[in-house]
């Protein structure tokens, strides 16, 4: 899928990031995944490229991820692989409806039942975003 019309169409995204990063990937949901046991995150790394915000939306340094919030309604499964197709990175998951991450490795903690991720995502209801420390894994294959 074309990463320009991702953020074009994503309302937290800017399309000048757009005409500058204009890549295509696809996305393969890769399940269920346990996160945060002893406070570790099993997918991780936007805050090791300095990256603090994407449109409205606040990169965590604490969390090292993005929260869209529960006003917001805008984390979708193309928001968040949209996001970390903006660093280059393999994987994005999704937790809680409206949490996103991103990383180039997963499923340190093991994984955990299909049905633990899904919460809808504030988005886009049709869509499953994880779960309550569950992370919805999807991988980015470049193109």
């Amino acid at each position: 899928m074309p990463l320009c019309r991702i953020l074009c169409a994503a309302p937290i995204l800017s399309c000048l990031i757009c005409a500058a990063l204009c890549r295509e990937f696809q996305i393969s949901d890769l399940g269920c995944f346990v996160d945060g046991t002893n406070g570790v995150r099993d997918v991780g790394g936007m805050k090791n490229i300095g990256l603090t915000r994407i449109g409205s939306s606040e990169v965590s340094q604490i969390y090292d991820s993005i929260n869209c919030g529960q006003m917001t309604r805008e984390m979708t499964r193309e928001v968040c692989s949209s996001a970390c197709a903006l660093g280059g990175f393999q994987f994005a998951a999704l937790q809680a409806a409206y949490w996103c991450h991103c990383g180039n490795s997963y499923g340190s903690q093991g994984a955990a039942p299909y049905w633990e991720c899904s919460d809808t995502c504030s988005g886009n209801w049709g869509q499953n975003c994880g779960g309550m420390w569950r992370n919805r894994v999807l991988r980015l294959s470049y193109t």
